[in-house]
């Protein structure tokens, strides 16, 4: 029995496909999305996960739904005012084993991606990332 127990430690079970859902709420900040989205373009081609990036506008008039977009976003209204109104749509719409939330007022860094889809490969439930205003 000892010896078995050893043997499934040192073979663990590999972990879950990862599919990283990345969820960005905007509220009529439609200036700030075009360098995020192109930030994101640029991680999301070196990854080896397979990714969907959710736009949810959070603006009653849906201000952001004009705006060019690459063809790897996805558009959602959210009209019901709030942040977690927006956040809980988001993963409502999400097909992804993990979701990953990103403010329409940052830019991710080079690698910030990566490093959540590598997390996340290890088996991660929950990651946090750095903020630097």
């Amino acid at each position: 029995m000892a010896l078995e127990t050893v043997k499934h430690m040192s073979n663990p079970p590999k972990p879950a496909p990862v599919f990283l859902s990345i969820v960005i709420p905007t509220f009529r900040r439609e200036a700030l999305l075009a360098p995020l989205l192109h930030a994101l373009d640029a991680q999301i081609s070196s990854l080896q996960s397979p990714v969907e990036v959710i736009l949810v506008d959070n603006s009653p008039e849906g201000s952001a739904a004009q705006i060019g977009r690459p063809p790897f976003i996805r558009y959602v209204h959210e009209p019901r005012p709030g942040v977690a109104q927006a956040r809980n749509r988001g993963v409502n719409e999400s097909a992804g084993s993990h979701v990953v939330f990103l403010d329409d007022d940052e830019t991710p860094f080079p690698g910030w991606l990566a490093a959540f889809e590598a997390a996340a490969m290890r088996g991660a439930a929950v990651c946090f990332g750095a903020i630097e205003p």
